[in-house]
């Protein structure tokens, strides 16, 4: 019998060899859910196909097939794996699982009308690009690149997903006019939208322009002007290089991924920081404001749901070292006040999630990992703490000054015990053991 999701109050599929924890999130081709494998004991991410209403059945399932077909026989750093594929025991409907990804997708990390700094569009567009070569080389065109396709297991990891749309090489010809309209707005190849043959020259458009997205804080649509004339920091001679693998004729553009990226890479090596200045009320940062986005974006939905059991085992050192024990915390602005050291509800949430990653990696022993883990549990606590205290303030009028001054204070000591009983709270539903 499928499960209710007393949380969402969706009810889950049932999905052999699988417990279906959360609902994550849902587009028109599927619904995407955390969940556990229970041979194996690791999370991972189930996509469920869904049939939308006068769409044809058999090709929906045909096409979801071939998206499990193309990530299996792809092995890349830079891809989402693939660890399962079959149909669900009660409605007979296709599922695949892969790995679970934490971070959530690069448009979490994104400001709209903030560039970010070029040192992370970087090592973004290495990553991104080393994927598409890779699937490239494999004959595979993604067809569907965009911010939301990329996700982020750290801050500098990347990760390209989502094949619904992917398609081998051979059978790009047969697209024409009936993949007339495929791909997102601002991303998608003009030959692409325009329904005409496309080959990777269509996925190298699409990666100039999440490119040109990420260092100017807008989209390359209608008639858009250089990178550098936007965001000042970035050096003129940047511009031929983006706005070549812009072209609206592929013939115009690089002969691959590859020589985009190389092409791209040594101004990115010599530009300024992006200016990143906000105005004085708003003293969170441009970080905060961009995880308050993720909130509601696809996996990364599950950051303040991920918590672990409430009373760890004494078999792990969960407490780091006085040497990397948590730094005070750290906000711009003149009249931000330090608090000289964490609370105890943060440190709890930090300890729970530590916990937490332990079980993942299957209990290894070893103080040095215990560290990694405290420190890598850290981060994900400031940053959700950031985004509920933002939350908070954009609730209260976003006051500014003294006034604003004494409600981050308060709003984030109301978020880190809000945080922690909502981990109480799921430690209990969802124990690990």
């Amino acid at each position: 019998m499928a499960r209710v999701d007393e949380t969402s109050r969706v009810t889950a599929p049932v999905v052999p060899g699988h417990e279906l924890i959360r609902q994550l999130g849902a587009g028109g081709m599927g619904r995407v859910f955390l969940a556990r494998q229970v041979a194996l004991g690791r999370l991972v991410c189930v996509k469920v196909l869904t049939i939308p209403d006068l769409e044809d059945p058999v090709l929906c399932r045909a096409r979801f097939r071939r998206e499990a077909e193309l990530l299996a026989n792809l092995s890349h750093p830079h891809i989402l794996a693939l660890f399962d594929y079959g149909v669900t025991a009660d409605s007979d409907l296709p599922y695949l699982a892969t790995e679970y990804i934490e971070g959530g997708d690069l448009r979490s990390r994104m400001k709209p009308g903030r560039p970010m700094t070029s040192d992370r569009v970087r090592e973004i567009l290495r990553q991104a690009g080393d994927a598409l070569e890779h699937l490239h080389g494999k004959g595979i065109i993604h067809r569907d690149l965009k911010p939301e396709n990329i996700l982020m297991p750290t801050e500098t990891l990347c990760k390209v997903c989502d094949f619904g749309l992917a398609v081998l090489q051979e059978s790009a010809g047969a697209l024409t006019r009936s993949g007339r309209g495929l791909g997102t707005l601002g991303y998608v190849s003009p030959e692409q939208q325009r329904g005409d043959r496309i080959d990777e020259r269509a996925d190298q458009y699409s990666l100039a322009a999440v490119t040109y997205e990420l260092l100017t804080g807008r989209r390359p649509m209608g008639r858009f002007g250089p990178p550098s004339r936007l965001n000042p920091s970035l050096p003129s001679a940047l511009d031929a290089a983006i706005l070549r693998g812009l072209e609206e004729d592929p013939r115009e553009r690089y002969d691959s991924v590859g020589h985009l990226v190389r092409a791209i890479d040594p101004h990115l090596e010599s530009a300024r920081p992006a200016a990143r200045g906000l105005g004085s009320g708003l003293r969170y940062g441009a970080a905060t404001a961009a995880i308050l986005l993720a909130a509601g974006v696809g996996l990364a939905a599950m950051a303040r749901l991920n918590q672990g059991p409430v009373v760890p085992p004494a078999a792990h050192p969960v407490v780091p070292p006085a040497a990397t024990a948590p730094a005070a915390d750290q906000r711009p602005g003149p009249d931000a006040a330090k608090p000289a050291e964490r609370s105890a509800e943060f440190r709890k949430l930090t300890e729970l999630r530590s916990y937490r990653m332990w079980v993942v990696q299957g209990k290894p022993k070893g103080d040095d990992l215990a560290t990694r883990n405290w420190l890598e549990a850290e981060k994900v606590v400031a940053a959700q703490v950031e985004a509920r205290a933002y939350e908070m303030w954009v609730a209260q009028g976003k006051p500014e000054g003294a006034e604003g001054a004494a409600a981050a204070d308060r709003n984030r000591r109301e978020a880190e015990r809000q945080l922690l009983r909502e981990a109480e709270e799921e430690a209990r539903l969802h124990p690990l053991d």
